[in-house]
């Protein structure tokens, strides 16, 4: 086992009676407890990845835990080099190196599995097109009166147009950047790191030291929802919606690709028409040349890079709003959606079964508990990060890749 040095509190927590063999185990990491009346508060996993032998779960309120012992036990960490009030939003792991997305302070990259942290942000700003376009908005507001023309008809249109201007005659660049630096998904694909920001995807040739923007399909960003990516060894998949595009060649081009998903459940909407809920991917895991797809309404498989898909449900409840997948193997692990738990194929995704045993799930006992918002693998163990209201405090769950093959 390889020695972790990492800025540690001095509580270790234990996964008490630590046996992940036959069912799943919570481990000691568990969500903020809350008033017993806010029925709006959650907390739960944000992420959990594996880089080397280090297991990472975040957490939304109680910060970030390391375990070094295949998930016996938990110590509360920090990442140095990442400032503790900065947000993580995303974090992908290739060999040593992990590469993390923030809310507000970019990309940060670490070479010695999660030790040190350092940002890499250069090209993902441009403070001197920013000012220019400061510039330039005064000038247009001097000609046209555009700003004030744009904001007439609104209840405080005074206020806007004066906070408007105000920021465009005297830019803030601090300001700037911390808008700009919004990283909601990051990517690793050969030896290119990707990262979306606001309205963008932007690559990076050279491990961070700069990055560039790519020319992806304006359809894909025009939302203004976050994009997310997925890369393999040779591709990069960017999703938004039911919108999934796929570049071979480092971001230069994108291919438009079709998942076709059925409607989702039916329901009346305004003046009695019958409507049905959008059609979204949520999750891609890339497996070779093997594509997973994760839907609102169930999962599909594409054995030739995604240009052509199928539907693989057999066994999934009829709620599957696949919020959580991953591969081991030829084994597949999906989390439906509905606090359904855990189910799991052995034939790449033919056929799927339950896989609850000793998990907290959406039971009589349990309505609302087993939400998993996502799936890691180790060596030896699957883990399942969950998101929860508050009712179901055990926030990771553990149990050995061995119970699979079952």
């Amino acid at each position: 086992m390889k020695v972790f040095t990492v800025l540690l509190l001095a509580v270790v927590l234990s996964s008490c009676g630590f046996n992940s063999g036959g069912k799943w185990k919570p481990t000691s990491i568990q969500s903020k407890e809350h008033h017993m009346f806010d029925n709006y508060f959650s907390d739960g996993i944000v992420f959990v990845v594996v880089s080397g032998e280090n297991i990472y779960a975040l957490t939304q309120e109680a910060g970030m835990y390391i375990s070094i012992d295949e998930g016996a036990t938990w110590t509360k960490t920090k990442l140095n080099g990442i400032p503790d009030t900065i947000k993580i939003n995303d974090i992908v792991v290739s060999g040593n190196k992990m590469v993390a997305g923030t809310r507000g302070a970019g990309v940060f990259i670490s070479e010695d599995n999660g030790k040190n942290w350092k940002p890499a942000n250069n090209g993902l700003f441009d403070t001197t097109a920013y000012k220019l376009y400061c510039a330039q908005s005064v000038e247009k507001e001097n000609k046209e009166g555009y700003w004030k023309k744009s904001y007439a008809g609104y209840s405080d249109s005074a206020k806007l147009y004066n906070q408007t201007m105000s920021e465009f005659r005297n830019p803030d660049f601090k300001k700037y950047i911390t808008n700009t630096l919004q990283v909601s998904s990051i990517a690793i694909s050969g030896k290119n790191l990707y990262a979306y920001l606001p309205y963008a995807i932007f690559s990076s040739t050279d491990n961070g030291k700069n990055w560039t923007k790519v020319s992806v399909g304006e359809r894909l960003l025009k939302s203004g929802n976050p994009v997310a990516l997925a890369g393999g060894k040779e591709n990069i998949f960017a999703y938004c919606g039911s919108e999934l595009q796929r570049s071979k060649d480092n971001g230069k081009t994108w291919k438009k690709l079709h998942i076709e998903i059925p409607p989702d459940t039916a329901y009346v909407g305004e003046g009695g028409i019958v409507q049905y809920g959008d059609k979204t991917i949520e999750t891609i895991v890339i497996n070779g040349k093997t594509i997973y797809a994760g839907t609102n309404n169930g999962v599909f498989v594409s054995i030739d890079e995604g240009d052509h898909w199928k539907a693989i449900n057999n066994g999934l409840p009829n709620t599957k709003r696949i919020s959580a997948l991953a591969v081991s193997g030829k084994t597949l692990f999906v989390s439906p959606g509905d606090y359904m738990g855990v189910f799991v194929s052995n034939d790449n995704g033919e056929n799927w079964k339950e896989f609850n045993n000793g998990f907290r799930h959406n039971t009589k006992v349990d309505y609302n508990c087993g939400y998993i918002t996502y799936f890691a693998l180790s060596k030896k163990n699957i883990y399942a990060g969950v998101w929860t209201n508050g009712q179901c405090p055990d926030a990771l769950w553990v149990r050995s890749l061995e119970d699979a093959e079952e």
